[in-house]
């Protein structure tokens, strides 16, 4: 049996199936920031890293610059 010590202030999760029990330190997120931690938002997240990673990105020097490269210049 292994036993682990976790700091005050920590939240745990207490689980109990037939003869086990279990405490798992966990985090818990506002609900309106709960979207960040979806399956969607993680696969686009893991995906702008790859192209950042490969130089797939311009840097902007001024908002004009940003808003032409983005076609939402209004000229």
């Amino acid at each position: 049996m292994s036993h682990k010590f976790y700091r005050c202030n920590t939240t745990l999760k207490y689980f109990l199936l037939k003869n086990i029990r279990d405490l798992t330190p966990v985090i818990i997120v506002p609900k309106e920031q709960g979207w960040y931690y979806s399956t969607e938002w993680q696969e686009k997240e893991k995906k702008v890293d790859q192209q950042i990673k490969e130089g797939k990105f311009r840097v902007a020097e001024s908002t004009e610059e940003l808003f032409k490269d983005l076609g939402l210049d209004k000229s």
